[in-house]
């Protein structure tokens, strides 16, 4: 038989339900602006890891669990804007090499394709997307001068990062390797990694873009990971700033990322390296795989 739900508390009685469960509240007032501005159930996620049956660990503040809400904000910020950047560069490339090996129309031939029904459920996607933008000025245009059809390099802008995934996890594994060959300059082993690496950093965009946390989560996907890498946990954040750093594919950009990730555990030096996968020489690591 399924309990009852619990009843709401007021933003005054959840801190004094914190202070039983033995957190330390600093400063109640302020606790109780922060609790009137974050929900409760989120900010106790961050707190996983110092408590135990809703017990806190002896000597725990209400100030520690803030700092990490705030430093997984920051986190959250880089992450994206760094994912960003990597999909607007393999929407470009992959659409560029669609079209001049394949077409202009190549997102519409089956034929390149391993799964048919795959990739139909995947233009069905495109085609709600383009009707859910239609007054977007390129869609329009598209629309009124071109009866809908849309080419390769304007379709891709309706790709969301998942989409894109899908499509180059479907393109059969010769024209993956062309294009891995062709626009990467890697050799074909590196498409294996580069599979994974977009189903991973998928979930990491979904993650960040719907402020959901990356501190102390173990991740659902797995990155393929290089063999000098395999002694780290694969399902923490770690692993995949490695991937990022390989895909940015920029020394100055990649330089500054990590330099903002160091500049971020700095200030916040209440987290624990441990819950994000960080080996002591992170730095160190995240520096050789440029």
């Amino acid at each position: 038989m399924s309990k009852k739900l619990k009843p709401p508390l007021s933003v005054e009685a959840q801190v004094e339900l914190l202070k039983d469960r033995g957190l330390i509240i600093e400063d109640d007032a302020c606790a109780i602006e922060v609790l009137s501005k974050v929900n409760y159930y989120r900010l106790s996620a961050y707190s996983l890891g110092l408590r135990h049956n809703d017990v806190f660990h002896e000597g725990t503040t209400f100030n520690q669990i803030h700092q990490i809400y705030q430093f997984d904000a920051k986190i959250r910020h880089l992450l994206l804007a760094a994912i960003e950047s990597i999909e607007i560069k393999f929407r470009t490339k992959i659409a560029h090499y669609l079209a001049m090996e394949h077409g202009v129309m190549s997102h519409l031939d089956e034929k390149l394709f391993f799964k048919a029904d795959y990739h139909r459920e995947l233009i069905e996607e495109f085609e709600t997307e383009k009707e859910r933008q239609k007054d977007a000025a390129f869609v329009k245009h598209h629309n009124e001068v071109y009866g809908g059809n849309m080419p390769i390099w304007a379709a891709i802008e309706l790709f969301s990062f998942g989409m894109l995934s899908k499509l180059y996890r479907n393109l059969k594994i010769d024209y993956q390797r062309n294009f891995v060959r062709t626009y990467l300059h890697k050799n074909k082993y590196y498409n294996d990694y580069l599979v994974s690496w977009f189903r991973c950093l998928v979930e990491i965009r979904n993650i960040c873009a719907h402020y959901g946390r990356i501190y102390n989560r173990i991740l659902t996907s797995k990155p393929k990971i290089y063999p000098q890498y395999e002694s780290l946990s694969n399902r923490r954040i770690f692993p995949m700033l490695i991937v990022i750093i390989n895909l940015i594919d920029d020394h100055t950009e990649s330089t500054t990322f990590i330099t903002n990730i160091a500049a971020l555990i700095a200030e916040y030096p209440v987290i624990n390296l441990e819950f994000i996968g960080f080996p002591p020489n992170w730095e160190e690591i995240l520096k050789k795989s440029r």
